[in-house]
């Protein structure tokens, strides 16, 4: 048996149990802990429950404030990329490409804000970039139950499989060079690529780029956060395709 991951709190526990319950291999409670929810899910799929006392609980966990929950899951199921982006176009998702995040706690945002919008998936390369772990799995709180994930070889090639099919490639710039994201045209099958903080996108994929744009800030000019700026991407790109849907 593969390596598994650990799911830590109640929150990711419960989406787990509603999306993926056949990944759960195990619940481990806190023997104070009270979680009817949690508890009557697992019964209902026959999921092993293990209380133990809060000490021994405790030493297990490499998270804090976890509300007396964790799971033990199978290994993360990376998306097959190709399939995802060749898919039928009612079917397609908007392509988020991540080039060169490393900070999981940033990419757990952003597939947390991702699977709040809906419709969305990632992609990210499968060197010099984190890889979904169990920090990721915690701070997406459930978000990844719902955001398929594919790790490519180059990055660079997998933007310009998706602009073969028809998808419109737009980048995030950091410099007010391109356009406001909010003037922007947008269509659909849309992908969007987003670059690590201080470096931005780098020239090979800003050279696939159908439209470069940035988001207008109106205050003061510091840099937004890469996670901030994933989820106002997405916003955006919902709004557009729900509006001409």
């Amino acid at each position: 048996m593969k390596h598994g991951l650990r799911l830590y709190g109640k929150g990711s526990v419960v989406e787990r149990l509603r999306a993926q319950p056949e990944s759960v291999r195990k619940i481990v409670l806190r023997s104070t802990a009270v979680l009817p929810e949690i508890t009557q899910m697992a019964e209902t799929h026959r999921i092993r429950i293990e209380a133990l006392p809060a000490g021994k609980f405790d030493r297990l966990c490499r998270m804090k404030n976890i509300q007396g929950v964790f799971a033990d899951v199978q290994p993360f199921a990376y998306a097959d990329y190709y399939a995802l982006a060749a898919a039928p176009e009612p079917q397609r998702r908007v392509l988020v490409f991540l080039e060169g995040i490393t900070d999981p706690h940033n990419f757990g945002v952003m597939l947390r804000a991702m699977a709040c919008f809906g419709g969305f998936a990632a992609v990210i390369p499968a060197a010099g970039a984190c890889e979904i772990n169990e920090t990721v799995l915690h701070v997406s709180a459930g978000g990844d139950n719902y955001v398929p994930v594919s790790r490519v070889s180059d990055l660079t090639e997998a933007v310009q499989f998706a602009r073969e099919r028809r998808y419109q490639i737009v980048g995030a710039i950091i410099a007010e060079t391109g356009r406001c994201l909010y003037e922007a045209h947008l269509s659909f099958p849309l992908g969007i690529v987003l670059g690590a903080e201080r470096r931005g996108v780098s020239p090979a994929l800003t050279a696939l780029l159908d439209a470069a744009v940035y988001i207008p800030m109106r205050g003061v000019a510091l840099s937004l956060n890469v996670n901030n700026a994933c989820a106002i991407f997405c916003y955006e790109a919902a709004r557009r395709r729900d509006k001409d849907r």
